[in-house]
Order: structure tokens, then sequence, then C-alpha cells
């Protein structure tokens, strides 16, 4: 999207914010920006990491399975070699694989999506790509935190197996889950109490302490729909917590971090501009207003994610 493109225009102002990495679609990193560079050059020359998303989807599970059956499996198993190595030699530092599951999910959807991770992760370190391995428990539904935490163990149980038995060096991969909380159709889910937030914290750490070894160098927590507030006060409860911890905990957010910007794009005549169809032509200083306006709202966003992961207030 235009918006995105114009706001990762400036990747020093993004990486003075605290951006560290920035995962990009395949056919995003084949893109310059519009002084010819490579996005993912301007992005290192700045210190900041480029990945590459390299799977391609969800399909079913199980085509054989109820109409009505939401659970998935990612593809892209039979090419992710080629497109690690395609994404290594254009300058990617890491990798990610996002698996879908429903909440909580079944034994054979943990089985297969934890397969498919371990495969992808060792054709990522394979290639020089530090894996993002990223199992995400969907919130929808009406469970509570305390079922999201037992599927989280379930999970994470499965899938450290799976990568132990792909040979994946767990010294060199990177985890993304999500944090445990209610489903987002739940009594007061979009609304907690402080004393709800500290126990989804509590819960999510009890389960990374139960099932992830302390080799893993980072837990990286994506958002999931969550509000720009939760996802930011979940992360700020969580790093207040006594106790073990000995991975690196922080964030690897999309919507709880691009909302924001999106909306200052809107609001500055960015979307009017590409809804024209002259977002990157004729109205360049148009454009460039937009651009700062969601690069703005973005490090904002950053910076208060990064305060919250330090256990910090705003």
């Amino acid at each position: 999207a235009a918006w995105r493109r114009a706001a990762l225009g400036d990747a020093a102002a993004l990486a003075e914010a605290g951006v560290a990495g920035v995962i990009l679609h395949e056919e995003t990193v084949a893109q310059d920006d519009r002084e010819g560079v490579p996005l993912v050059k301007r992005l290192a020359d700045a210190g900041i990491l480029p990945g590459i998303k390299v799977d391609v989807g969800l399909g079913p599970l199980d085509l054989l399975a109820a109409a009505g059956s939401k659970e998935t499996l990612t593809k892209g198993l039979d090419s992710v070699s080629a497109r690690c190595a395609a994404g290594a030699a254009a300058g990617c530092r890491f990798a990610k694989w996002r698996a879908a599951l429903c909440t909580p999910p079944s034994a054979a959807a943990i089985g297969a999506n934890a397969r498919a991770l371990a495969r992808y992760a060792a054709a990522a370190q394979a290639a020089g790509l530090c894996p993002i391995v990223e199992p995400e428990l969907l919130m929808d539904g009406e469970h509570d935190a305390e079922t999201a935490a037992a599927a989280l163990e379930a999970t994470l149980s499965q899938v450290v197996a799976a990568l132990h038995a792909e040979g994946v060096a767990m010294e060199g991969i990177v985890l993304k889950p999500a944090f445990c909380a209610p489903g987002t159709s739940a009594p007061n889910a979009k609304q907690p109490t402080l004393a709800e937030r500290e126990e989804v914290a509590r819960l999510t750490l009890r389960a990374l302490q139960r099932t992830l070894p302390p080799a893993v160098p980072a837990v990286l927590f994506l958002s999931g729909g969550l509000s720009d507030e939760l996802a930011t006060s979940y992360l700020r409860e969580i790093a207040r917590l006594p106790g073990p911890k000995p991975w690196s905990l922080s964030f690897s957010y999309g919507r709880a971090l691009q909302a924001a910007a999106l909306d200052a794009w809107a609001g500055a005549g960015g979307a009017a501009l590409e809804e024209a169809g002259t977002a990157g032509a004729s109205n360049a200083d148009d454009e460039a207003v937009a651009a700062l306006a969601a690069r703005a709202a973005l490090c904002a966003r950053v910076r208060e994610c990064s305060a919250a992961a330090l256990g910090r207030d705003p």
C-alpha cells in the first residue's frame, strides 16, 4: 500500500523511534524507494533488519472435514526453501511463517502446524535466515484466559518438540505467540479490569515458562486484533511480573502499530490521493504531508510499545 511505503520512506526516523526489524511481503522485498534504492538496503543502512514473509497463506486443515470446520494449515512448504534463499540473496536477515489455530485447537491441527513450522524453520536456517516461528492462537470466540493458556501450552510443547526433531537450532529462532487473552466475544474482553489484565500476563508468562527452552533468545508478542491500548497494556503487565524470564520479551505488532499510522495517512489526505490514483505522481507535496503524518503516528506507537516492553507507562 502507498501509505506503508511512504511511512517506510524515512528509515532513519523509524530506527530512532526503536524499530529493529520490518517484515516485508515477497513482492515488497524487490521494490525500490523513490530514489531507486532497494527498500531492503534502505532499511539495512538505517540499522533495521529486513525480513521476508515466506508462507503463502492458509488452507483447510482437512479437505474432507465438515464444511463448518475453521481449522487451517499454512501453505507453501513445497517452495519455502526457494523463497528463503531468494530472501537471503536480496539482503533479508530473517523470515516469518504464520500458523493460525482455533482456540482451543484440535490435536490434529496442533500436530500438523507444528510440523510445518519446524520444516519452515529448518529451511530458513539452512538459507542463513533467522526464522520467526508464529503459532498464532486466534482470539475469536468466547473462551476465557485459562483456556487460551492451556491451548498455548499444548501448542508450544509440540512446536518445540517438532523443532528439535527437525534439527532446528533453538538459539537461532524467535517465537511470536499471542497473549493468553479471553476470546473477543467473552465477557468484558474489550475492557478488562487491571486485575484481569494482570491475570492474562501471568498466564501468558506461565505458559512460556512451562514450555519454551531458555536457549530461545526472544519472544515477540503479536497483537492478534487487540486494540492498541490492550496490546500495549498486556505487554506492560508481562514486563512488570516477577519471576524468571530467560528470553527477551518484546513485540511484533501489525494492526496495533499500523492502525494509528493508517488513520493519520487518511486524515492528512493520503487515502484520497490513493483513491484518485495520484499517490506518488503529481501530488508529491500532498503525499509528503500524509507520509509525515503516518510516520509520526507510527513512531509514536513504537515508542509507546517499547516503553511497555520495559514495564513503563507511556
